[in-house]
């Protein structure tokens, strides 16, 4: 025979399983995410690199496979744009949308901290006669300049 009556035992258990727990969360015990990561200068300046040989890479790949690109690429550097469309073409941005189907991007990419100007992404393209590929990242940080010329 028990000493313990059911009736009794497990309410109390429960309820010091509660108490117990919020304890514990209430000291900060249980560990949580935090929902945006601080991350360092140097970080998104690396990002940023990788971001440049990613659009150089899906836009030779581009060139490889259609012979050519959709439009030409301007000859100074000018700001890519977020979007597609009309919206670039009045804003003076570079439309690279093209390249965001799944193939070649998932999507442009913006700078880690955002774009230069409205509709931007911080990121600057430019092809001369020759066709040498002139990519730069405005936002660079900590006195970095931070560009790919291919």
């Amino acid at each position: 025979m028990s000493f313990l009556r059911p009736a009794i035992f497990y309410p109390t258990c429960v309820a010091l399983g509660v108490l117990i727990g919020f304890s514990i969360i209430g000291l900060g015990l249980v560990p949580h995410a935090d929902p945006a990561p601080v991350t360092s200068p140097t970080s998104r300046n690396l990002e940023r690199t990788n971001t440049l040989n990613s659009l150089a890479a899906a836009l030779r790949q581009y060139e490889t496979d259609h012979k050519q690109l959709p439009m030409r690429l301007p000859s100074s550097l000018t700001e890519i744009c977020i979007t597609g469309g009309d919206i670039c073409t009045t804003r003076s941005l570079v439309d690279l949308s093209y390249l965001a189907n799944g193939k070649y991007l998932t999507a442009i990419p913006t700078d880690p901290v955002g774009g230069h100007v409205e509709y931007g992404t911080g990121y600057l393209i430019a092809e001369s006669a020759d066709g040498t590929l002139y990519l730069k990242a405005v936002r660079a940080e900590d006195g970095k300049t931070i560009q790919l010329i291919k």
